[in-house]
């Protein structure tokens, strides 16, 4: 019974942990992408 708990955790950890590289990822993305168009916004009214 101290080894079954111990396997079961692993794997929540590991999809833990990809669902944060992909959240973080995701919003690194987003934040470039609203830069860039506040840039080409300010651009364009320039």
């Amino acid at each position: 019974r101290v080894t079954e708990p111990v396997h079961v955790k692993e794997p929540f950890n590991f999809w833990l942990l990809i669902l944060i590289i992909l959240i973080a990822v995701a919003t690194i993305a987003t934040l470039r992408e609203v830069r860039a168009r506040r840039r080409r916004r300010l651009e364009g009214l320039l």
